[in-house]
């Protein structure tokens, strides 16, 4: 994504409401998995994954899940 892009993004997220935003870790939990974090996720929730790799066999069907990684910053 280019820069113009990339801040047109961030903009377009800064003014949506998310209801919550959820933290994955596999090694310091609480969630320890992203099929868990989907469980509890509700509709337009965030979902930050820590550092690791990722897999889920769940499909998402609940509108405006957004996953990210949570330290993208370093």
């Amino acid at each position: 994504m280019n820069r113009s892009a990339e801040y047109l993004y961030d903009q377009m997220i800064r003014k949506f409401e998310y209801s919550q935003i959820l933290e994955v870790d596999h090694e310091k939990g609480p969630i320890t998995s992203l099929e868990v974090a989907l469980d509890f996720a509700k509709e337009n929730s965030i979902i930050r994954l820590a550092e690791g790799v990722y897999t889920c066999e769940k499909v998402i069907t609940k509108p405006g899940i957004t996953i990210e990684q949570r330290d993208k910053d370093t």
